[in-house]
């Protein structure tokens, strides 16, 4: 599947960030949870650099689940609210 050709045509607008990192069945879990965390940051300081250049409507979301909280999350009351974004899935993005 042509990622690059889907996104050019269906979101012209559109950033895609991607993280690289070496992963093992060892380091796993917690390269997962750094690699989501490095682009919930990225998109926070994207998002205020837009918005300081006159782009107010600009937003950012993840693919897959958030990892921002270390222990479980609480399903009541998000502990980061500010860094949390929306998953892709949730919103109907193919």
């Amino acid at each position: 599947m042509d990622y690059k050709t889907i996104v050019k045509s269906e979101y012209p607008n559109a950033i895609v960030l991607k993280c690289t990192m070496s992963i093992t069945i060892e380091n796993f879990e917690v390269v997962r949870f750094k690699t989501t965390n490095i682009i919930h940051l990225c998109l926070g300081k994207l998002e205020k650099l837009l918005y300081d250049n006159n782009d107010s409507l600009a937003v950012s979301f993840v693919g897959g689940s958030c990892k921002l909280c270390e222990n479980d999350c609480n399903p009541h009351s998000c502990a980061n609210p500010k860094q949390a974004r929306i998953p892709l899935g949730a919103i109907g993005v193919n």
